[in-house]
């Protein structure tokens, strides 16, 4: 038995000889896990962090971009509006507005500059033609004063006449009578 309280008595020592080894092995192994670990969550910090920078970098530059399109947007519109109704409240037709973009707004403007010139060409095409009709007008009055003058002349001479018509029947009348009268003295006679 002293034999086998000798064998275990030196497994054991062999054990925890061999065992002191493995422990700081164990030891040294997780410590640079553990520093591994600890680099590669700080290098996944720097990671997350650099996303995030550019991401909000990102953002920032589309929020940018989006109020500069707006604010363009807008102001196109904006000088459409104006000039609208500066020619609608003055009726001034030979304003137009100022056409840069080739875009759908810049085609929206130079639509309504195109409908402002068609205004413009109708109001004078309508002007020409009241003046025109204007014009008829006025010869119409002078023939019509020429006309009333041409009836009131042949009123005149119609008046004229049936007035020396009827002396010339009073007087054909009082012709017969006395005619008849003697003739009645020449028959009785």
């Amino acid at each position: 038995m002293l034999h086998s309280n000798y064998i275990t008595n030196k497994l054991k020592l062999n054990f925890e000889l061999c065992q002191s080894p493995l422990q700081d092995l164990t030891v040294l192994a997780l410590k640079g896990a553990d520093e591994e670990n600890i680099e590669a969550q700080a290098r996944g910090r720097n990671s997350q962090m650099l996303i995030l920078s550019v991401s909000l970098a990102a953002i920032t530059l589309s929020l940018i971009m989006a109020i500069l399109i707006i604010r363009s947007v807008t102001s196109a519109l904006n000088g459409l509006s104006k000039s609208m109704k500066e020619i609608e409240a003055a009726k001034d037709f030979t304003r137009t507005t100022e056409c840069n973009s080739h875009d759908e707004i810049g085609e929206t403007i130079c639509t309504f500059n195109q409908l402002i010139t068609s205004v413009r060409e109708a109001l004078a095409q309508a002007k020409l033609s009241s003046d025109d009709n204007a014009t008829i007008a006025t010869d119409l009055i002078s023939a019509s004063a020429q006309i009333e003058q041409s009836a009131k002349e042949v009123s005149s001479v119609v008046s004229a006449a049936t007035s020396d018509g009827q002396t010339v029947r009073l007087s054909l009348e009082s012709s017969v009578n006395d005619a008849r009268i003697t003739k009645d003295e020449v028959d009785r006679s």
